[in-house]
């Protein structure tokens, strides 16, 4: 839909090739899982856990070829890029969805798409009244260290703050707007998704942008919270980043339309439990 996510391949750079990469936090687990084709979607998956399974692998080895099979797992935080527009939003299979995955205790981070800068492009599974719904940001340490590395065949440190001499950080334009039809914001918060650093499934490390970028961050920042306060619901832990997202950050003037709440912060995790 609109535009699709972009990809630069990282090259060796002086300063950014000797850059630490950080994995996984070692109190999480961090599960890829397919939720369209194949044999179809594995939902049942929480509400087995629920119901008293327990999760242990029933096929598999384990590597990374044949990776553990699960029908019972303590799904808590999922992240998902995916849908396409709707005039039903919250009322189709896709929005319907995202409230049952709530209700079973898990919080959902949606990309908006990537249809903007027209208005109404959310797409239908962050349209759901379920889902966080996630804008992408445009800012400026992202594009300096994309230009550095991009601006000549052989890298060029400085180039970023030429190519960006603001501090400025903005609605990615490629990045979907709200309301939606029915009337709904539809936007939850905006966060890095331009130029973002990620490692792809063949292993490569890339410049990537799209609101496909921007939805894992919340997500992060939700199972950084989930971790922090273990007992707070799905539900609290959504407000919780609501609430701590900040308008005044994004400095092009946008509206609520555009970025939701604001760029979004993670609170301190004491005050998940109030939110």
């Amino acid at each position: 839909m609109g535009i699709r996510d972009r990809c630069f391949r990282f090259r060796s750079c002086p300063r950014l090739a000797d850059l630490r990469h950080e994995g996984v936090p070692a109190t999480m687990n961090l599960l890829p899982e397919r939720c369209t084709g194949g044999d179809g979607p594995r939902h049942h998956l929480k509400k087995n856990f629920l119901a008293g399974e327990p999760s242990v692998p029933v096929s598999g080895s384990g590597t990374e070829d044949d990776p553990y099979v699960y029908d019972s797992l303590n799904i808590q935080v999922v992240n998902m890029s995916l849908g396409g527009l709707t005039l039903a939003a919250g009322r189709d299979l896709a929005g319907l969805m995202t409230e049952e995955m709530l209700k079973a205790g898990i919080m959902l981070a949606a990309s908006a798409a990537n249809a903007g800068p027209a208005a109404m492009t959310v797409a239908d599974v962050a349209a759901g009244r379920g889902a966080l719904s996630t804008a992408a940001a445009d800012d400026f340490i992202h594009e300096r260290i994309f230009w550095d590395n991009f601006a000549s065949d052989t890298c060029a440190l400085g180039a970023g703050f030429l190519a960006f001499p603001t501090t400025s950080i903005q609605t990615a334009n490629f990045s979907s707007h709200g309301p939606l039809p029915d009337a709904r914001v539809g936007i939850g918060v905006t966060t890095a998704g331009y130029w973002n650093f990620a490692q792809g499934a063949d292993g490569g490390l890339y410049f990537v942008a799209g609101t496909s970028f921007a939805a894992p961050t919340v997500a992060g920042a939700a199972a950084l919270l989930q971790a922090g306060v273990p007992d707070a619901s799905a539900l609290q832990i959504h407000n919780a980043i609501l609430k701590g997202a900040n308008p005044d950050l994004l400095t092009d003037g946008s509206g609520r339309f555009d970025r939701g709440k604001g760029l979004s912060r993670c609170r301190p995790f004491a005050e998940v439990v109030e939110a």
